[in-house]
């Protein structure tokens, strides 16, 4: 399927938070919900959170690149409360080409909505909107070593862990060298 009749679907409603598509304008609100987290939390497990990727510079940067016309393997969504608009979460589809046959995944959540079920309420959501509009063959994500809240969640949502890069990502938090483990979906 491609870019343009995905975007057409959405957003996709839960009980708590409605999944859109991410604007520029959503700037502000992506930037107050990573400066509500804990920085050393972010940076040890999140791939964009160099320092140029924690800025404002980064934030905007990250949304006119998925929002460009040219840009038809990315769609950056966000989790919103359905009541007051608030960040809850940060997801999207990245496709390995032009008709999202394979898709990568991810999801990080602002620092006041950890830990109450969230992320399994939009991802079991994004994973469902994918079944049900055949949006994808395979989903994959992936997490670094030691991230064993993502690790259960992956578990949880019905992901398969397929393989392990060793020492393939640089941590930001301090530099570490980490393996990556990566789990793939059948949709």
């Amino acid at each position: 399927m491609k870019k343009e009749e995905i975007l057409k679907l959405l957003p996709i409603e839960t009980e708590r938070m409605r999944l859109r598509v991410a604007t520029l304008n959503d700037n502000y609100l992506i930037q107050e919900a990573k400066e509500s987290c804990d920085a050393n939390v972010l940076r040890r497990w999140m791939s964009w959170s160099s320092d140029e990727g924690m800025s404002m510079l980064g934030t905007v940067n990250y949304l006119n690149m998925v929002s460009a016309s040219t840009n038809k393997r990315n769609i950056a969504l966000l989790g919103v409360d359905k009541w007051t608009g608030e960040h809850i979460l940060s997801t999207g589809l990245d496709a390995e080409d032009d008709d999202f046959q394979t898709v990568s995944t991810g999801w990080w959540l602002s620092g006041a909505n950890q830990g109450k079920g969230f992320a399994y309420e939009g991802m079991i959501a994004l994973i469902q909107f994918c079944r049900d509009h055949n949006i994808c063959q395979k989903l994959m994500a992936n997490h670094y070593e030691d991230n064993v809240r993502s690790q259960k969640l992956m578990h949880r949502l019905g992901f398969q862990h397929f393989g392990t890069e060793p020492k393939a990502h640089r941590c930001y938090l301090n530099g570490e060298m980490m393996d990556v483990l990566e789990y793939e979906m059948v949709i």
